[in-house]
């Protein structure tokens, strides 16, 4: 479905991008004194009246880029105004009518287009009088307006939607919510590249410099009849590497991005190790529950070096052990190489993460590993489960009653979300599991709210940081690629302990085992005995919320 759209322009530093998250009712580009912020088309939904259109932001007009990346803004900037039906141009009442602000008038006469004049940084009446100035510019509507005080939002809408196109698609509403994929990794990774082959045009922009994209991009395209919406992310770098606030708005937006997508694509470079930057992103992952795919781009360019598929999911199952659920994809995407089947997996595991199984069937699984591989007793208890319900989808969120929560150590918790994830429909999307202890009395038909008694969530712990050299992988030796465009293969998890918890300690103190018993001295405070705890801190991967 083609919306109608309303192109905002203007000279750098005007207030568009505070602007367009004005009208859009929510902090979507980057708003930074620094010229030259926003670069490529950032595009947002509006409703107002019960008809749609989309408004779209864009880069300052006649800025030089630092990064030597003028041309392609420009050519962003052109492309926004030839699909536009609206055009509003933005100016600055603070600074007063600039030639730059001519040299935008004169280039949006040549479009032939409806163009709505709008004063920003009009904060109070007082200053609308100094708005008379920008008459000069030849354009007869004019509004005076303020992102920061909010002045005159309506009137702007108002002849907006005047102007918009009859009928069509600005009064039909989206027919579904469509698919958000998130598309996030390292500096050059190929990201804005696999959003092109997605759009099949030149969507965003794409070059060797490091950090191109700032902003996160909303990608609209069209496949076989569906809608799907592309969040291209700015490349992160580690924290230490932060430079300037820009880069800082780009890792929050990053994760911000993660947090309300709806398949998360965690792009790698195969040519490079995984750094602390890849295992940052996938802690993000983890934390919101996201079903991801890890995608290897740039596939072409290690075969030479003969590298192949299954040595690279190995590293890769290595690396993310608690993501050994989430399929690998091997892409190229500048030749949109195996870029279509990425997609249809990422529709396949929404699909498989929005699924609901009913308690009878999640119950006798569980009941059935539970007497496959009892778990071991601990606080003198005997460890029992009542039943298990899934109480939410997307994330499937699956609770189990049990006698006492804290019965149950994190491996076999783990190894009880495997049976749950291999036996039912959930093979490759993370489950949400959430233990209760048997004073909630939630039954099977009851709503789960998250405030019972007892209850405790287990989540994945933030990976330890590592060190890796910058240097290339240099992985040689290796046999020929295999053309399989998704690994799903993944080790078996770690089953439950048998048996009680190993001991800890040694001897006491005071007592040496080589003398004799009628010579060994007894300290005057023995030291108090350390309670047996058969939880790993070395190896341990889940905790306690």
């Amino acid at each position: 479905m083609a919306f109608p759209s309303v192109a905002i322009v203007g000279r750098p530093n005007v207030g568009k991008s505070s602007f367009f998250n004005w009208l859009a009712g929510k902090r979507i580009s980057i708003v930074d004194p620094t010229a030259g912020v926003t670069r490529d088309r950032i595009k947002c939904l509006i409703e107002a009246d019960e008809r749609y259109f989309e408004l779209v932001d864009t880069g300052g007009m006649g800025n030089h880029d630092v990064d030597n990346l003028t041309n392609y803004i420009e050519g962003q900037i052109a492309e926004a105004l030839k699909q536009a039906c609206i055009i509003l141009f933005l100016v600055d009442v603070r600074s007063g009518l600039l030639h730059a602000d001519m040299k935008v008038a004169a280039t949006l006469r040549t479009y032939g287009k409806p163009v709505l004049l709008l004063v920003n940084k009009c904060d109070h009446e007082g200053l609308d009088m100094q708005a008379n100035d920008f008459f000069q510019l030849g354009f007869p509507e004019m509004i005076c307006v303020s992102a920061m005080q909010k002045r005159h939002k309506e009137d702007v809408l108002r002849w907006v939607l005047r102007l918009l196109p009859k009928g069509g698609d600005t009064f039909a509403p989206p027919e579904h919510e469509p698919l958000k994929i998130a598309i996030v990794g390292r500096r050059n990774t190929g990201k804005s590249t696999f959003i092109n082959a997605l759009a099949q045009e030149e969507r965003v922009i794409v070059s060797e410099v490091a950090g191109t994209t700032r902003d996160s991009v909303d990608v609209r395209f069209e496949r076989d009849n569906q809608t799907f919406i592309a969040i291209d992310t700015a490349g992160v770098r580690k924290k230490r590497s932060i430079k300037g606030d820009i880069e800082f708005y780009s890792i929050a937006r990053a994760e911000r991005s993660i947090r309300r997508a709806d398949v998360v694509l965690l792009f790698m470079d195969p040519q490079f190790k995984i750094s602390r930057v890849d295992k940052q992103l996938a802690e993000y992952i983890l934390m919101y529950h996201k079903p991801a795919v890890f995608v290897i781009n740039k596939w072409d360019l290690v075969i030479e070096k003969g590298i192949e598929t299954g040595k690279m999911a190995e590293y890769v199952r290595k690396t993310f052990p608690s993501l050994d659920f989430v399929p690998i994809a091997f892409v190229t995407a500048k030749t949109s190489k195996n870029v279509y089947p990425v997609l249809n997996l990422a529709q396949t595991l929404f699909k498989q993460a929005c699924q609901r199984v009913s308690t009878a069937d999640i119950t006798n699984v569980v009941v059935q590993a539970f007497q496959d591989i009892p778990p071991p007793i601990r606080q003198n208890r005997t460890p029992r489960i009542f039943f298990a319900s899934q109480v939410d989808a997307n994330p499937p969120t699956v609770v189990l009653f049990t006698n006492k929560s804290d019965l149950f150590d994190p491996p076999y918790l783990r190894y009880l979300l495997k049976n749950i994830r291999d036996k039912l429909a959930f093979n490759d999307v993370p489950i949400r599991l959430v233990m209760r202890g048997k004073e909630s009395r939630l039954g099977p038909g009851d709503k789960f709210e998250g405030d019972g008694v007892e209850e405790k969530e287990y989540a994945i712990e933030p990976v330890k940081k590592a060190r890796f050299s910058k240097s290339a992988n240099e992985n040689k030796g290796l046999d020929d690629v295999s053309e399989d465009v998704v690994e799903t293969s993944a080790p078996p998890r770690i089953a439950g302990r048998k048996g009680p918890p190993p001991k800890i300690g040694g001897p006491k103190k005071g007592v040496s085992k080589k003398s004799p018993p009628e010579k060994q001295t007894k300290s005057k405070a023995p030291p108090k005995k350390k309670k047996p705890d058969n939880k790993s801190a070395k190896g341990r991967l889940w905790k306690n919320d």
